[in-house]
């Protein structure tokens, strides 16, 4: 498991052991001028886990390279975009969109996107799928770019663009299964 820590939408750290994150949101808490623990001026900065399925073979030294490796297959085969390439045309609502941690900042898979850089027609719903059977934004963006089975055999991420109603279903199988 990875520990991050975040304040507001920022990200602060990538930690393998919650202790040291823990140690980490103390110190971006004194970068801000806090002093008490329980200020109302830090409960921005929080740490949560980041869950990605890791076959359990692996050791906890390898889960960082696992997940290395699978947030390169999404930048080299997909692409992600960064805040400033989505624009400011739009509301933007982090719990809307997938987001991916790359170099301590947040990136958005571009799959979900159309070239209007708006979420395809029934992203958000297989979005709300997946984030409700508590899978991490790692797991479920390598889930939409990969071939399923309750697909058809297709990649979620190009049928979604034609019918989102498939997506929905077969996330809901998926979901169902795990």
């Amino acid at each position: 498991m990875v520990w991050l820590v975040w304040d507001k939408q920022f990200l602060k750290g990538m930690f393998v052991v919650r202790d040291a994150a823990e140690q980490r949101s103390i110190e971006v808490r004194a970068e801000r001028g806090v002093v008490e623990p329980h200020d109302p001026q830090g409960f921005s900065v929080r740490v949560e886990p980041l869950w990605v399925n890791v076959p359990p073979e692996h050791a906890a030294g390898h889960r960082n390279q696992v997940l290395r490796d699978a947030i390169d297959v999404i930048r080299r085969d997909w692409g992600l975009l960064n805040l400033p390439e989505l624009g400011t045309g739009h509301h933007f609502r982090l719990d809307r969109y997938l987001a991916i941690p790359v170099d301590g900042r947040l990136t958005y898979p571009r799959f979900q996107f159309n070239d209007a850089r708006e979420l395809w027609p029934g992203f958000s719903d297989v979005l709300t799928v997946f984030r409700d059977a508590a899978w991490d934004d790692v797991s479920t963006s390598l889930w939409f770019i990969s071939r399923q089975g309750s697909t058809g055999g297709d990649i979620p991420a190009l049928v979604i663009q034609h019918d989102p109603d498939e997506v929905l279903s077969a996330a809901r199988l998926v979901v169902d299964d795990w």
